[in-house]
Order: structure tokens, then C-alpha cells, then sequence
């Protein structure tokens, strides 16, 4: 006799949770990989950004008169136009080896406890180096 509404063709309730944990295992590595992504996404913007910042100053300096770049450091609390983020830029003037050229660094960090007021404090930096010769 056979038994009607009973055959072996289904998933069992084990069956159908065990395949639920498994696909949500495999959906939440995915998902912190997406998380990972953006967040390095984020930090290469903010490398890409101070290192625009440090080469806009290098060039401003490097195109200034040979005679008006005199040694010393300053620095500046900066803010691109594309960015809501800030970034504090030092820049330092020195005699470089070879006579009548100068060394020009320009370095600019961001994130820190106290980044804003003191570049030593900020959590990273880039740092741009270049040179100025009297022609």
C-alpha cells in the first residue's frame, strides 16, 4: 500500500537551516570585506588629498624669487574646497649641499589628538622634499 502525501522528493527543516547558516556566514564575509573596502577607499582620498596640499605648497614655493625663500619652518591649519576635512601643513626652508640651492620640505598631516595645533601629532603624514637653485 502506498502512503499518500509522503515522498522523498522535499528538504528537511535541518536541511533548510543548516543551508541558512552557511549562506549567512558567507554573506557576513562579504559584507566586512565591502566595510574594509571603503574604509581604505577613505584613506587613500586622505593620502590623495595631502599629498595634493603638500605639492601645491611645494610648487608655490619653488616658484617664488631664489632670493625670498629665506631658512626657517612655518605651518598652516589647511582645508581643500573638495574636502570637509582638515589638515595641518608645515613647511621648512634649509641650505641644501650644493652651494646657492635650497631644500624645500613640505609636510602635512592629519588625524591625531592634537594634529591640528601640532604636526608632530598627527597619526600620518606625507611628506614631499624638493630643491630651489639660484639661476
Amino acid at each position: 500500500m502506498n502512503r499518500i502525501g509522503i515522498s522523498g522528493l522535499g528538504f528537511t527543516l535541518v536541511e533548510l537551516l543548516m543551508a541558512m547558516v552557511i549562506l549567512s556566514i558567507a554573506i557576513l564575509g562579504v559584507w566586512s570585506l565591502h566595510v574594509s573596502t571603503i574604509n581604505n577607499d577613505n584613506f587613500a582620498n586622505r593620502i590623495v588629498e595631502a599629498t595634493a596640499l603638500a605639492n601645491e605648497k611645494a610648487e608655490e614655493l619653488k616658484s617664488d624669487d631664489y632670493s625670498n625663500l629665506t631658512n626657517g619652518t612655518s605651518d598652516e591649519t589647511v582645508q581643500p574646497a573638495t574636502a570637509e576635512r582638515n589638515y595641518r601643513r608645515r613647511w621648512k626652508i634649509d641650505d641644501a649641499t650644493a652651494p646657492e640651492t635650497k631644500q624645500v620640505s613640505v609636510t602635512v598631516g592629519w588625524e591625531g589628538t592634537n594634529c591640528l595645533n601640532n604636526i608632530d601629532e598627527c597619526k600620518h603624514k606625507v611628506k614631499i622634499i624638493t630643491f630651489v637653485s639660484k639661476l
